[in-house]
């Protein structure tokens, strides 16, 4: 399992350069704020997280705040406090987190990773804000 969760998170660092590509129509003075939910203590989803922390900065020149809260902060009614705060994007890692904060249909565009094909498929709400939510798949 481990070694999979390795080989996952591989894959996600080797996606980086779209996140990066995705945030660059951004004025270049602007300071960019990304929310990551994820699930607490899970080896692939720290190792993403810290990818961006120390590589997403550099890539885009400018500062980041990097914000990283688990699926059970955001869903224990967290939600309002956690996006009155302006960010730029919502970072989800993993099928239950994706979940969590489709359904919960922040204003904030979403950017799903580190879930298969069928799950964010399944977690996206009808009748939600499908043109600021997207995904990078794990189909192993």
């Amino acid at each position: 399992m481990i070694d999979r969760c390795k080989r996952g998170g591989g894959f996600w660092i080797r996606w980086l350069p779209v996140l990066v590509l995705a945030v660059c129509s951004m004025p270049v003075e602007a300071r960019l704020s990304v929310l990551t939910v994820m699930v607490e203590q899970h080896p692939a989803h720290e190792e993403v997280v810290s990818a961006l922390r120390t590589r997403l900065g550099d890539a885009l020149g400018r500062r980041i705040a990097l914000r990283t809260v688990s699926g059970d902060q955001f869903a224990r009614g967290n939600v309002r406090g956690l996006t009155k705060l302006p960010h730029d994007l919502i970072l989800t890692l993993g099928a239950e987190t994706a979940r969590t904060v489709l359904h919960a249909n922040p204003a904030e565009p979403v950017l799903c990773g580190l879930l298969p094909s069928a799950a964010y498929l399944g977690a996206v709400p009808a009748g939600g804000q499908a043109g600021k939510r997207s995904a990078l798949f794990l189909d192993q």
